[in-house]
């Protein structure tokens, strides 16, 4: 499971909780009714957890030999487990904007991330 960390204080994290099918460990990201969310802490299959639903500055994986600038939304690539620049024809998930730009080289990006 693809995983990001939280890189601000908790004072601005807008989190939820959730009663998750499978087990999931801090940092783990998940789809809630289609929104990319990121868990808190560990816990077991069918236990309620907590997660970030919304952050100013999320880091996680970026899709492979893409570059992202500063500004441009960020979308969610399910299929990939990566965020990405690209709608992919429809079918990622518009979740923020790019906060800072990562070369196509890189594995990791930070996102502001809204859920729209």
């Amino acid at each position: 499971m693809a995983t990001a960390k939280n890189l601000i204080d908790s004072i601005r994290t807008k989190t939820l909780k959730h009663t998750n099918a499978s087990a999931v460990s801090a940092g783990d990201i998940v789809l809630i009714n289609g929104r990319v969310c990121i868990a808190l802490d560990d816990h077991d299959a069918n236990a309620e957890g907590i997660y970030i639903w919304a952050s100013d500055m999320i880091e996680g994986p970026k899709a492979a030999n893409v570059a992202v600038a500063a500004g441009e939304t960020a979308y969610w690539d399910a299929t990939n487990s990566v965020f990405t620049n690209s709608d992919g024809a429809g079918a990622n998930t518009k979740v923020g904007v790019f906060v800072e730009s990562a070369a196509a080289t890189g594995t990791t990006c930070v996102l502001a991330l809204i859920n729209y």
